[in-house]
């Protein structure tokens, strides 16, 4: 499941706080974050959920669009990551 691509793109900002909160190089953040998409997206094609304690779960639900059934991505909050926003959301 390792991509292929070489990223000459710069480093977005989830990169950039990974590698301001630890030791790790924003190259190697990069690496670690597309991974992390990697799996998620490879779990939800073969229709299996992955759940992030804390944070949520991702999913797949069918959904008939036009006598098609398709797979919709779905993302439920965790109760900590919900908390948490609500918390510190200014209106």
């Amino acid at each position: 499941m390792k991509s292929t691509k070489k990223s000459a793109k710069k480093k977005g900002p989830l990169e950039k706080a990974i590698a301001k909160s630890t030791d790790l190089s924003e190259d190697d953040c990069e690496k670690v974050v597309e991974s992390v998409f990697e799996a998620i997206t490879h779990a939800l094609v073969e229709n299996q959920s992955v759940q992030i304690h804390g944070f949520g779960t991702f999913s797949t639900r069918e959904r008939n669009h036009q006598n098609e059934i398709n797979n919709e991505p779905v993302f439920s909050p965790g109760v900590a990551f919900r908390s948490a926003v609500k918390k510190n959301h200014h209106s």
